[in-house]
């Protein structure tokens, strides 16, 4: 996918936004200093307004929709769509704590492996690391692309930050669900970032990857412009 896609401009899912907005709120709720010196940090009943606003902000909706409208017209789409999601959000972390982090969108890189990126949440005072997905959570454990994304994210801050450099795993918050899965990634997942790493420089020099073992053909939006290895069939152009 990414060799179709890597030249479209990348645009933030909705959903992703809000989830971020409301895990940033909630890693500042166990930042003493930040209890200390912002009033709306010291407890979750006054989040939801205040998070509700600058999401507003970030996706350019207005705070308020008349009575009976669904829609707001333009890029945002669908204004009672995103405000439901965002209180499934706010209810799934009812009683329940979030990591803390003193940092958002830290940029790090890796010269080791090619990578660079941005953590979403990061607490400098002890190296720790937060993925905040917008999807469910796995009944065990994480996704495997998040598996992934651990691994790359560790390799990176160990050399942006080497004092950090003990840290041997990640947390990724499932927002929607409410839940924090740990992951220490194992050898699997060093083998396929190297693979994944490979295979994004063989793409960006002109190379086309081959098809992986039963590969997701069907849910992909590239899929009538990927030339099959066995041909296809005069009658599936018309």
């Amino acid at each position: 996918m990414y060799a179709f896609g890597r030249d479209r401009p990348y645009a933030e899912p909705p959903r992703y936004t809000i989830c971020r907005q409301v895990a940033s709120w909630l890693s500042k709720t166990s930042v003493p200093e930040y209890q200390a010196g912002r009033p709306e940090c010291r407890g979750q009943g006054s989040l939801p307004g205040e998070v509700w606003d600058e999401i507003c902000l970030v996706l350019d909706l207005p705070q308020e929709v008349p009575q009976g409208l669904n829609s707001q017209p333009g890029p945002s789409g669908d204004y009672q769509e995103y405000r439901s999601f965002f209180g499934t959000c706010i209810s799934a972390w009812h009683g329940r704590s979030f990591p803390p982090g003193t940092d958002e969108d830290v940029p790090v890189s890796s010269e080791r492996t090619g990578i660079t990126g941005s953590v979403d949440i990061y607490d400098h005072t002890t190296g720790a690391f937060t993925v905040v997905r917008a999807s469910g959570a796995p009944p065990h454990g994480v996704w495997a692309s998040d598996r992934v994304r651990v691994t790359a994210y560790l390799h990176a801050l160990a050399e942006t930050f080497p004092e950090q450099a003990g840290t041997r795993q990640g947390l990724v918050a499932y927002v929607p669900d409410g839940v924090i899965r740990t992951h220490v990634p194992s050898a699997r997942d060093h083998r396929v970032l190297i693979r994944t790493v490979r295979s994004v420089r063989h793409i960006l020099t002109g190379g086309v990857p081959e098809k992986p073992v039963n590969p997701p053909c069907t849910a992909c939006p590239y899929q009538d412009r990927c030339i099959s290895s066995g041909g296809r069939r005069l009658r599936d152009l018309f």
